[in-house]
């Protein structure tokens, strides 16, 4: 909303100013032309000013969409929030509207409003964030969901295939990770180990997942899913309604439980992920390396 305050405030003063001029202009000289530009300048500010309230309404109706679906998702769809919605939007982790994650300047004059709630025993995060843009509709909406981990924090990222990617992928020759599934590999770049890439993305995740992209096509960008300061983050370019929100919510917690089911594995049998830390392990112990049958056998001799 401060965007299109200042914005307004700008044009329309300008043109207000402009209007002012013309009739002290016409006033003074009695001239039928100086009276011509001046109500040419008070009707362009009049529609100026009724363009910029059309965009503060569509803009403001926006966020109350938003605010209206988390509260929503708070009593449906979670267990227990943790607090009401607040207005804040966490840079950190999240793509903003050109779906590239920075910190917000004060050139983004949006409004962020986020839930911290819990379900089924984990922290979830779910927010919205809505932008103002010189085209119609006036804003653009970027989302996200997010779920901790429990203190994992490895490489893993699943992102919409860009054209270096399929054009790779045509001439056989791939630059991610790929795991077997054929329709997958070519629709996503997978960043991250093979392996655990292979065990965690299950029909059922696979397919969700094509069809969330496939939901998403036609936005400024595409939903892309990763692994962002020890929690799951689902970016989705648009408006959440509560359906949805639980429609990622639950694909999310399929997919945190064979992540997790993983990891646990690995750290039974001492297998290391791509150099990163697993649950429970400290900034230490991930420095130490595993030492292999042979390796004991050598140490106790």
């Amino acid at each position: 909303m401060k965007y299109w305050r200042t914005m307004r405030a700008f044009v329309v003063g300008y043109l207000g100013l402009s209007a002012l001029g013309a009739i002290i202009a016409a006033i003074a000289t009695g001239s039928l032309a100086a009276v011509g530009v001046a109500a040419a300048s008070c009707t362009i500010a009049a529609f100026a000013w009724f363009m910029f309230q059309k965009a503060m309404d569509a803009f403001a109706a926006a966020v109350g969409r938003s605010r209206a679906t988390l509260d929503a998702l708070a009593t449906r769809g979670m267990d227990s929030p943790k607090s009401p919605v607040q207005e804040k939007w966490d840079a950190s982790v999240a793509q903003t509207f050109l779906g590239s994650r920075h910190t917000l300047s004060w050139t983004n004059m949006g409004s962020g409003l986020t839930l911290d709630a819990t379900h089924d025993g984990a922290r979830w995060q779910f927010a919205s964030y809505v932008q103002p843009t010189r085209n119609s509709p006036m804003y653009l909406v970027s989302s996200y969901a997010r779920v901790e981990l429990g203190g994992a924090n490895i490489p893993f990222k699943i992102a919409r295939q860009g054209v270096g990617g399929r054009l790779a992928a045509a001439l056989g020759a791939p630059t991610d990770a790929q795991i077997g599934d054929e329709t997958f590999d070519k629709t996503f770049a997978l960043t991250g180990d093979a392996a655990l890439l292979r065990e965690v993305l299950d029909e059922r995740t696979r397919r969700e997942l094509l069809a969330l992209s496939a939901a998403a096509s036609g936005s400024y960008f595409n939903l892309d899913l990763e692994v962002v300061g020890e929690s799951l983050v689902l970016h989705w370019p648009g408006e959440l309604d509560v359906l949805l929100a639980m429609r990622l919510r639950d694909f999310m917690g399929h997919l945190r439980a064979r992540l997790l089911e993983a990891l646990a594995r690995r750290a039974v049998t001492g297998v290391r992920v791509g150099g990163f830390r697993s649950m429970g392990e400290t900034a230490a112990q991930s420095e130490v390396a595993v030492e292999s049958p042979a390796q004991e056998g050598s140490s106790r001799r």
